[in-house]
């Protein structure tokens, strides 16, 4: 199968949020924290902030993977590259758009968060540890951050997900810069294999929550790559 990367279009917002929103079906803590599935609202909130990134952060990739002979997308992921690199060619190239079209308001925010997370305290408790790691091993100024990279489950194990990944080291590669990534201890092999070498961790402990119905630990392992020379 030959596979072709390329940038996100906006119009794709909704097709990556879906595709995020299937795979969290899939993990412990997102179970334990979220209502799952999740509600049409909480997916619309997340493609209405995809397409906003899209459109004006500057640091922000959303990259795809097709197949080149059907021109079907096999997976997304998001990359966040350093602010010294030059801004996505996406960026404000839409006649007639606004960032306000696109813009919740707090109050929407906090009401489709409300319908979703079962355990606020669990969600919280996750987004500051991530948050932590982050603070301590990405500099913004010459690190790539992987932040989501989710292939569609009939086309896993045919190369989609090491596009996806190839795309982000090359950028790294060719300025100089690191990659930083936070990931599954059991996906920790293959990422392995292109370089990155685990930190730090992350450690989700649920039965110190009580408002949780999972049992036991998870653990993310965090990744850092230095750049080939």
């Amino acid at each position: 199968m030959p596979l072709q990367v390329s940038l996100a279009q906006p119009s794709e917002a909704l097709a990556i949020s879906t595709l995020v929103s299937e795979e969290l079906l899939h993990d412990r803590t997102t179970r334990a924290a979220m209502r799952l599935p999740e509600t049409q609202g909480m997916r619309e909130m997340r493609a209405r902030n995809v397409a906003r990134l899209i459109r004006t952060d500057a640091s922000a990739r959303f990259i795809k993977v097709s197949d080149s002979d059907t021109n079907r997308v096999l997976g997304y992921a998001r990359w966040q590259v350093p602010l010294t690199f030059p801004p996505s060619p996406l960026r404000a190239h839409l006649d007639g758009w606004t960032p306000e079209k696109d813009a919740e308001t707090a109050e929407q925010k906090a009401a489709a968060v409300a319908a979703s997370v079962t355990s606020m305290k669990l969600w919280n408790y996750i987004l500051d540890a991530l948050k932590e790691k982050r603070d301590k091993y990405v500099d913004e100024q010459k690190c790539l951050v992987l932040g989501l990279l989710d292939v569609y489950p009939d086309v896993r194990g045919q190369g989609a997900a090491r596009k996806l990944l190839e795309w982000g080291l090359q950028q790294a590669d060719e300025t100089g810069s690191s990659a930083y990534l936070e990931t599954a201890v059991t996906l920790q092999p293959f990422v392995e294999k292109f370089g990155w070498v685990t930190v730090d961790e992350v450690a989700i402990d649920f039965d110190g929550f009580d408002d949780v119905s999972e049992t036991g630990i998870q653990k993310w392992v965090c990744m850092l790559r230095q750049p080939s020379v």
